[in-house]
């Protein structure tokens, strides 16, 4: 009786000093750092074109021509407040306006 009580303390004694890093923790950490990598990576990509494309879409450029202007003198009359308004083709052109004028 007094072996079995031994073997049975020996095994919780190699129970407590197998430590917190077991294979399957190892395992578990391994993967969860893998995804928590890639996720990151994924989510910086994501939020660099979505700057990218705010900071590109406000220094593009799209002219407009606007028909409530008729004549070359107006257009230029106009062009002293705004400085971006050409007389081109019979029509006054704005290049100061982004593509959703």
């Amino acid at each position: 009786m007094k072996s079995r009580y031994k073997v049975s303390a020996n095994l919780k004694h190699s129970r407590v000093n197998a430590g917190f890093w077991t294979p399957t923790r190892i395992i578990f950490a391994t993967v969860y750092g893998i995804l928590f990598l890639v996720s990151g990576a994924y989510t910086f990509s994501f939020a660099a074109s979505f700057a990218a494309s705010f900071i590109s879409e406000s220094t593009t450029v799209f002219p407009t021509s606007l028909p409530w202007i008729e004549s070359e003198s107006e257009c230029n009359y106009t062009n002293k407040n705004h400085h971006s308004r050409v007389w081109l083709d019979g029509k006054c052109w704005d290049y100061e306006h982004g593509k959703d004028f």
